[in-house]
């Protein structure tokens, strides 16, 4: 009678509750103190993720914050309450089994500190899942499919997924996807998804945060009660963190933690830390695109948490101004670590000071307190004006300029979209003038053959069209048939060698090795290309302002060379520890969403012309047009009475 009674209480209607009521009733830390608003309090603010998880509106909470700002402990109590009071399959998943142990293992701790859910356990726990009688919460990682297959859940807590690394021999999806798979049996279901980011364009976690309705925390001066998001800021202008320097005007650490304050946007006053509870205490979350009331928003928030209903999404939020900008199924926000109420403007200022010019502490600080992703570099100059600048419109594509007398290819090999080759076709003459004469992608060796280096390039002189004289293909990536190319064009005639970036730096912008034994074509010469010469010399070109223009591109719009221009403005250097601990410089891509396949192929077809030239000077062409025939110097009158006679 008991399992039957048992299994009809899944039958019963459930009490709605709000999440941030359950919280303060009944959850617990791991070290069995109460659930604390006043620790957390832009968890359970107006607007906020606790209430976006209760809205039958969002599916997902994308939550891109720093350290110490509850984001993990959050995702727990959600997962709680529902176990709690509707009761249906969840799952925890983090980047690897250590942290995904660990974080149940505090589970657990909360779940034994709780009166409601401590008698629901089982006298014998596992470290795979968490069995809580009337549900279970699976526990997954990333590195490890079969956790995160065959499982239907309802309630998920994906924890820290930018950290989320994915077997590179593997033949699944990427494993934030396999976890969304999990869901697709319930009409409704709720994911909170968690992290601080990493690089720019990498990030799981704010590609997810920019397309959903991108939150931010407002809070109230307490001088002039206006509202604002809370900035690091420069110090040039108020709205930001400031302390003072010494008399040489060096900021210090133990200067930056005693006297640092945080300023105003409107009032300029200075906001000091007993403020710092009061003031975050009276948050509200406003999405993107929003304003805020600062009346309404500090008399709901003060308000809110005895509220009894759900929360029914922006158009249940009295304290905005506007329509939000994306209002679909994902509710996401940001929020740096100076929101942190352990935290003062002190330890905020000094860890910056500590950090800004190391570029490893520097990056640690960008990602985990300021909930910033990792730009590796920035450009000054857009895809846009370098295309302005190198773009000759007088130069058809495919055709020589008159002033060059050689052409020399490279060629890249990738693994994306099928397996493509890039390839660039280069045009140079003295001064070591480029000219950029076609470029593309072709699907197999045999085409790259046919079509580009089995051609011949008319020349703008009018003379004898110009062949291919060097050309390096790119063996580094994948060299699986690329040795066996260029032996197959070289029994042809066609000078095609294999070539890869050095990975320290050479004293020559190149140099020729052999294969060894252990290769597929022991033997075969290979040409090893400086990496930081080759890419400082097109560095130098792109952005080579002089006149004449010593580097141009074909004829063709901005629009149709946008591909062209972001892949090879896609590098960038980028200053790293090596394993001894001393600085240096390496290149790296800024967008990692990007290839950099012509800037590869460019830097390559540069050391073929090297190569090719034995390091002189390309020749003028040596050309001359022939003479006009005497009838074409002849008025039409005369070759008129030529041909009668």
């Amino acid at each position: 009678m008991l399992a039957i009674e048992e299994s009809l209480q899944v039958l019963l209607p459930r009490e709605q509750v709000r999440i941030i009521r359950w919280a303060m009733h009944e959850a617990f830390t791991e070290h069995g103190h109460p659930y604390s608003d006043f620790a957390f309090p832009h968890i359970g603010a107006p607007g906020g993720p606790f209430d976006a998880a209760d809205c039958h509106l969002y599916f997902d909470q994308w939550l891109q914050w720093g350290s110490r700002l509850g984001k993990t402990y959050g995702g727990q109590v959600v997962s709680l309450k529902n176990a709690d009071c509707d009761p249906s399959p969840g799952m925890f998943a983090s980047s690897n089994e250590k942290l995904a142990t660990d974080v149940i293992q505090r589970t657990y701790a909360m779940i034994r500190h709780s009166p409601r859910l401590s008698p629901r356990l089982p006298k014998v726990t596992k470290q795979s899942s968490v069995d809580l009688g009337l549900c279970r919460i699976h526990v997954a990682w990333a590195r490890s499919v079969s956790t995160l297959a065959d499982k239907a859940v309802r309630i998920g807590h994906a924890n820290e997924i930018d950290k989320w690394e994915h077997l590179a021999t593997s033949k699944e999806a990427d494993p934030l996807k396999l976890f969304d798979e999990r869901f697709k049996e319930f009409v409704t279901f709720n994911r909170w998804k968690e992290g601080t980011p990493t690089e720019k364009g990498r990030s799981r976690i704010e590609a997810g945060r920019l397309a959903s309705c991108n939150a931010s925390y407002w809070v109230g001066c307490p001088h002039c009660g206006r509202y604002q998001v809370l900035r690091k800021g420069d110090g040039s202008k108020p709205g930001g963190i400031v302390w003072s320097k010494n008399e040489a005007g060096k900021s210090t650490v133990d200067l930056a933690l005693k006297s640092a304050r945080y300023i105003c946007l409107h009032c300029e006053q200075e906001i000091l830390d007993e403020h710092r509870g009061a003031m975050m205490r009276e948050g509200v979350w406003i999405p993107e695109g929003c304003g805020c009331d600062d009346d309404k928003a500090r008399d709901t928030a003060r308000a809110w948490r005895d509220r009894e209903q759900l929360w029914g999404g922006w158009s249940d939020a009295p304290w905005i101004t506007g329509d939000p900008l994306r209002d679909g199924s994902s509710w996401g926000s940001q929020l740096s670590s100076l929101y942190a109420l352990s935290l003062s403007w002190g330890k905020l200022a000094s860890e910056w000071v500590d950090c800004e010019k190391k570029p490893q502490k520097q990056r640690n600080y960008i990602n985990s307190w300021l909930a910033e992703t990792w730009e590796i570099a920035s450009r000054k100059e857009t895809w846009e004006k370098i295309g302005e600048r190198l773009t000759d419109h007088g130069a058809p594509r495919g055709v020589v300029p008159v002033w060059a007398s050689l052409l020399t290819v490279g060629v890249d090999r990738q693994g994306r979209d099928g397996g493509k080759f890039p390839w660039i076709v280069l045009a140079w003459g003295p001064g070591h003038r480029c000219h950029v004469v076609s470029y593309g992608e072709e699907d197999t060796f045999d085409q790259v053959e046919a079509r580009v280096l089995k051609v011949a390039y008319p020349h703008a002189d009018g003379g004898k069209p110009l062949g291919i004289s060097y050309t390096l293909c790119d063996s580094g990536y994948r060299p699986d048939g690329v040795y066996e190319f260029c032996v197959r064009m070289i029994g042809q005639g066609f000078e095609v060698w294999p070539a890869k970036g050095s990975n320290t730096a050479m004293n020559s912008d190149w140099t020729r090795t052999e294969l060894g034994k252990n290769t597929s074509m022991p033997g075969m010469g290979l040409i090893m290309v400086d990496t930081i010469r080759s890419q400082l010399w097109i560095e130098n070109r792109i952005f080579d302002t002089s006149e004449p223009r010593n580097t141009t591109i074909h004829a063709g719009s901005v629009g149709e060379h946008q591909d062209f221009l972001e892949q090879i403005l896609n590098d960038a250097p980028v200053d790293e520890l090596d394993k001894h601990n001393n600085a240096r410089e390496s290149w790296q891509r800024i967008n990692e969403s990007l290839p950099n396949d012509y800037r590869d192929v460019w830097r390559y077809a540069w050391v073929a012309m090297l190569i090719a030239q034995g390091g002189r000077e390309p020749l003028p062409r040596r050309y001359t047009p022939p003479p006009p025939r005497p009838e074409d110097t002849q008025t039409p009158r005369i070759r008129e009475l030529r041909i009668r006679r």
